[in-house]
């Protein structure tokens, strides 16, 4: 059984096990899906950012980069600021994009500016001026940021180079692109807390970056993972450590062909994966409900399991008991013997500590204790029949369970009367014989115990009185056959002394009666020639009896012929008489012989029995009808 048991926790925890095993594995297959989708949806939602974003600052540059084409041109045409040319000045400063749009000679002084007169001031030495008066090519160069000397803001410059007549270098039309516009338009997004943007010139410089509510520029991150991976020329998606706080970020770039920049849409993992994490928390925490579900199952079916060993061992143990109780109730040679058996076995399995039999005595009115062993040492060995307990429950005549209260309250109702010292729980159980009599009780006290009396303790002692029952039943059955038998052995040797003594007063009457058929044999002797003469005389008046008998024969047949005869003639006379009072009536013939005809039919039967004397009166009957 242990082993089974053994066996059986061993499968159970091992599924558990497996169970778990595979919930995680499901939760860990689960989550890197929901991880890759995750990471996917962000990169495709700043990879539409990005879109967004290319296209927004191609537009500002392609805007202001006609706006200066414009400009050049008109100062191209008569090397002179015209009225035209300044009302162009001020159009492109009211757009906000830039901060200060001005026109340099190609020796550095400002001839036209949107925000100061030209004699501001001298800007050969900004990196505009000197890169197209040191380059021939006639496209726009955008300038790394700088703070403004006329308008003390931070901007990058869009420039254009100015050609002479003479192909000579002739000056530079330069707009300041404010970087603050570029916060500005991030912020009007609303994605600063999740998100930040950066426009970056292809040199590695920063032109406009945005992360939450803090701008910044001119960063150079040509060190950096952004800047390897634009130099790939296309647009891609990826992870990289940020080189201003060491967050690692999911970024999507987009390199602008047209124009030396990129620009870069990132998110921080925290903040990209902040669904995902919440996801992933409740996967956990419904996986480790569910790994606690299945420990606290396995831990229930355990338990179970063990219950179900003990309550099969108590099962096997009671069996095995109430086996050894129905062999001592057939083997055991008294009932003194079964009482103290029956006690000891029973306290395997029921705390039949205090523990005694009581049964009825009905010919002396007395309940006897046949057996008893009980703390309280106050249960009498016998006593007359009167309101305790084991009346009570032998007038129920089903098992009885008291606690102390019940047995404070049956006395208080005078149901019973105590006759021992209160107990802290009573127990008792009826003994019936065959023909479902009460003749007994067990009872089972417990005192200062820990425990008290359970369903099955009740189910058990019923089992326990049921073969008890049956062995005292058997035993006073056994007893009562032995004293039979005793009796009859008695009454047997008392017979045969009696039948002795009529044999012998037999034997005596038989030599008498041998002595009488002597004599009865002399006397049949003289008896036979006695006999021999009765039959002679008999057989002779038996023949003079036959005669006799045939005479009187003869003379009863005459007799009863007369009688007939004389029965006929009445008859004929009879109608005789009738005939002729119908013919001294008659009126007429007719008359006659209607009334004739009536009576002619009993004429003619009695005619028909009348023999020849009677002949000729008949005739005349016949001639008359």
């Amino acid at each position: 059984m242990k082993r089974v048991h053994l066996e059986t926790s061993t499968l159970i925890w091992t599924a558990c096990i497996l169970l778990i095993a595979g919930s995680i594995l499901m939760v860990s297959v689960q989550l890197r899906t929901n991880y890759n989708n995750a990471v996917s949806e962000v990169y495709r939602e700043n990879a539409n950012l990005a879109i967004a974003l290319e296209e927004h600052v191609r537009r500002v540059i392609r805007d202001t980069d006609e706006n200066l084409i414009t400009l050049k041109d008109e100062y191209k045409h008569d090397s002179s600021v015209t009225m035209p040319a300044r009302e162009l000045l001020k159009r492109v400063l009211s757009s906000q994009v830039v901060s200060q749009v001005s026109i340099v000679d190609e020796k550095g002084n400002e001839v036209a500016s949107a925000v100061k007169p030209t004699d501001s001031g001298n800007v050969a030495d900004r990196e505009y001026f000197i890169v197209h008066r040191d380059a021939t090519s006639d496209r726009p160069f955008i300038g790394k940021p700088q703070t403004g000397r006329t308008t003390g803001k931070v901007s990058f410059a869009l420039s254009r180079r100015i050609d002479k007549p003479d192909g000579n270098f002739g000056g530079v039309v330069n707009a300041q692109v404010s970087v603050d516009y570029f916060g500005a338009f991030f912020r009007q997004m609303g994605l600063g807390d999740t998100k930040n943007f950066a426009v970056v010139g292809t040199d590695g410089i920063i032109r406009a970056r945005l992360e939450g509510e803090k701008i910044s520029s001119a960063i150079d991150i040509s060190q950096g993972e952004i800047f390897r991976m634009a130099q790939q020329k296309q647009a891609v998606s990826f992870p990289a450590k940020s080189v201003f706080d060491g967050k690692n970020r999911f970024n999507s770039l987009r390199v602008m062909p047209d124009y030396p920049l990129f620009v870069v849409v990132g998110t921080t993992v925290e903040q990209g994966l902040a669904p995902y994490y919440r996801q992933r928390n409740w996967y956990y925490f419904m996986t480790g409900c569910f790994d606690l579900v299945v420990v606290g199952f396995g831990l229930l079916l355990v338990w179970q399991l063990k219950r179900q060993s003990r309550n099969q061992q108590r099962k096997t143990q009671i069996q095995m008991v109430l086996k050894e109780i129905a062999e001592t109730a057939v083997l055991s040679q008294s009932l003194d013997e079964l009482y103290a058996t029956v006690h000891h076995l029973a306290e395997n399995v029921l705390p039949a500590k205090n523990f005694y039999f009581a049964v009825l005595d009905e010919s002396s009115d007395q309940i006897i204790v046949p057996y008893c062993l009980d703390d309280t040492n106050t249960v009498p060995r016998k006593r007359p029949v009167g309101k305790g307990l084991t009346e009570y429950v032998m007038r129920l005549g089903h098992p009885v369970h008291l606690t102390a209260a019940d047995i404070a309250r049956l006395h208080g109702d005078g149901e019973i009367e105590l006759r021992f010292t209160p107990v802290d729980e009573y127990l008792g159980v009826p003994l019936m014989n065959s023909k479902g009599n009460v003749f007994g009780v067990v009872s089972i006290n417990l005192i200062a115990e820990k425990q008290s009396f359970t369903e099955e303790d009740i189910e058990v002692s019923t089992i326990i009185a049921a073969q008890v029952s049956m062995a005292i039943e058997r035993k006073q059955a056994e007893e009562a056959l032995k004293e039979a038998n005793e009796n009859l052995e008695r009454k047997v040797e008392e017979r045969t002394q009696e039948l002795q003594a009529v044999n012998q007063e037999l034997t005596a009457q038989n030599e008498e009666m041998l002595s009488m058929n002597e004599e009865i044999a002399s006397l049949n002797q003289n008896l036979t020639g006695v006999n021999e003469e009765l039959e002679q005389r008999v057989v002779e008046r038996t023949a003079d009896l036959t005669g006799v008998h045939e005479e009187l024969t003869a003379r009863y047949g005459e007799l009863v012929e007369s009688q007939a005869a004389q029965r006929r003639n009445a008859e004929i006379q009879a109608v005789l008489r009738e005939i002729a009072d119908a013919a001294v009536v008659a009126v007429s013939l007719d008359e006659l012989s209607v009334q004739l005809r009536s009576i002619c039919p009993g004429a003619t039967a009695v005619a028909d029995r009348a023999d020849g004397a009677e002949g000729t009166t008949f005739e005349m009957v016949r001639l008359l009808m």
